[in-house]
């Protein structure tokens, strides 16, 4: 069995192999993100994880889509610090330099999103990280 795991995180690993964050270039690491999970799609591995932050319907779509069109079976697996309730743990988990209204939004937004009813979806609840 094989296991490939992708990530937008990648695109800021330099030469060096320090991780080198620029904002600017979110985009760019999210089209990188995408195309590797593509690849890793094409080449047949029998797990292919996305580690991204996706946390609406409308940014998860594609990997559904493009994971079923290569019959997979695509599951959306969704770990947060302490359940729903612990804002304070994903803020303090911050490596990116995010704002906290925009980590805030980010957790709002797992909490209340609404998928389709035929998506499988999983919750992890981490006491820790």
């Amino acid at each position: 069995m094989t296991c490939r795991v992708v990530s937008a995180d990648s695109f800021f690993i330099n030469d060096e192999g320090e991780y080198v964050f620029d904002a600017s270039q979110l985009p760019e690491a999210h089209g990188y993100c995408f195309r590797e999970f593509l690849r890793a799609l094409r080449e047949r591995h029998n797990f292919v994880i996305v580690d991204n932050t996706n946390t609406t319907a409308v940014e998860i779509a594609p990997y559904m889509l493009a994971a079923s069109a290569f019959e997979y079976e695509p599951e959306i697996i969704t770990i947060m610090p302490n359940g729903w309730s612990d804002l304070g743990q994903a803020l303090a988990r911050n490596v990116h330099g995010v704002s906290s209204n925009a980590i805030a939004q980010q957790f709002i937004n797992i909490r209340d999103r609404v998928i389709p009813p035929y998506w499988k979806e999983a919750f992890v609840a981490m006491k820790s990280f």
